[in-house]
């Protein structure tokens, strides 16, 4: 399990997240306001799920939606954080 504190308007807030929604979300607090898509991971990786369950623990995160070309075109989400999340040093369980 990973421990994080989310810096929101209430005051912060400590939570722990086990699993693959911890370690997407430590590879949202790396990637700032770029945020990340599910192209920048191995194909197959549910990242949807994994940021529906970052949201079920309280930290809001952003979806946008961009365009994309190619063989396959359409749509794909880029998801980052809305509120300020830093992890707790030390704090894999």
């Amino acid at each position: 399990m990973a421990r994080f504190t989310l810096h929101g308007p209430d005051g912060p807030k400590t939570f722990t997240l086990a699993g693959r929604p911890g370690w997407l979300l430590a590879r949202l607090i790396e990637a700032g306001q770029t945020g990340l898509t599910a192209a920048d991971f191995a194909p197959g990786l549910r990242v949807a799920g994994f940021v529906h369950r970052i949201r079920q623990a309280g930290v809001p995160v952003e979806t946008r939606y961009e365009r994309h070309e190619g063989r396959f075109p359409g749509n794909h989400a880029r998801y980052r954080l809305a509120a300020e999340v830093k992890p707790i040093e030390g704090g894999e369980e």
